[in-house]
């Protein structure tokens, strides 16, 4: 089964470690590079958001004024419910 390893003259009991080691070796390869994407997406993230903030330093009168058109207004307190 593992004649075609380099070291064939390592006694059997000793397979299980290399072939082990190179799983834990992949692990961690797939780990730091599904790390580094989530890293990428989120700098991306930050970096629009921190655009979203300049611009509503920027132009907060105008987008609270807009905001306030579309968004109802809130009833005051609860309405009460009436059993029939």
């Amino acid at each position: 089964m593992f004649d075609n390893y380099v070291f064939k003259d390592v006694p059997s009991k000793y397979y299980f470690c290399f072939m082990a080691n190179t799983n834990v070796k992949k692990s961690i390869q797939n780990k730091i590079e599904s790390l580094g994407k989530e890293i990428e997406n989120l700098q991306a993230e930050l970096v629009k958001w921190e655009k979203i903030a300049a611009d509503y330093e920027t132009n907060s009168e105008s987008i609270d004024l807009i905001l306030s058109i579309q968004l109802p207004e809130k009833p005051e307190g609860k309405a009460k419910k009436i059993k029939l």
